[in-house]
């Protein structure tokens, strides 16, 4: 064999194992098949429990509550399911405070991809309130939003195989 041809060998294959190894990992555009409703959860709880940790490393002292439970629905195909979050809130100003509110969001954005999801976006930012929304892949998404005196946190998955 040739050393050129070699080096051709070499490089798809390292490419090869590179595309498979990426569609092993959740997070991957690569993934061809959704992960099931648990292991998305667990994901997303996840997320929710390191944007809550983010809000209050801003506002020591926020009390976190939550508001109801997760609520499965059917998903969009046969033996899937979809799944809404609790609401989690705390007694943060956020809204008010525009560069705290941009710290959080950064910081949100730069661990978004380690869960699946990308940047945040903004739907409504004013000096009353604001609503920011990442989506997976697989049709999920991650609400971040608040108004004068709280911040709210919930998310819905997309449909996912039970």
């Amino acid at each position: 064999m040739t050393r050129r041809r070699s080096r051709v060998l070499a490089v798809a294959t390292a490419a090869a194992l590179a595309v498979s190894l990426t569609a092993c990992f959740p997070g991957s555009a690569e993934m061809s098949e959704p992960p099931t409703i648990d292991e998305i959860t667990e994901q997303y709880d996840a997320f929710a429990a390191d944007l809550r940790g983010l809000v209050s490393a801003e506002y020591p002292d926020a009390t976190w509550a939550e508001d109801g439970e997760a609520s499965p629905a059917l998903g969009a195909g046969e033996g899937t399911t979809r799944v809404t979050s609790q609401i989690w809130y705390a007694d943060a100003a956020v809204s008010s405070d525009a560069e705290a509110r941009d710290r959080i969001v950064q910081q949100a954005d730069a661990a978004a991809g380690e869960y699946g999801f990308d940047d945040f976006a903004a739907v409504d930012v004013s000096d009353d309130g604001f609503s920011y929304v990442a989506g997976d892949q697989w049709g999920g998404e991650m609400h971040f939003s608040g108004g004068s005196v709280n911040v709210t946190i919930w998310y819905v998955t997309g449909s996912h195989p039970e």
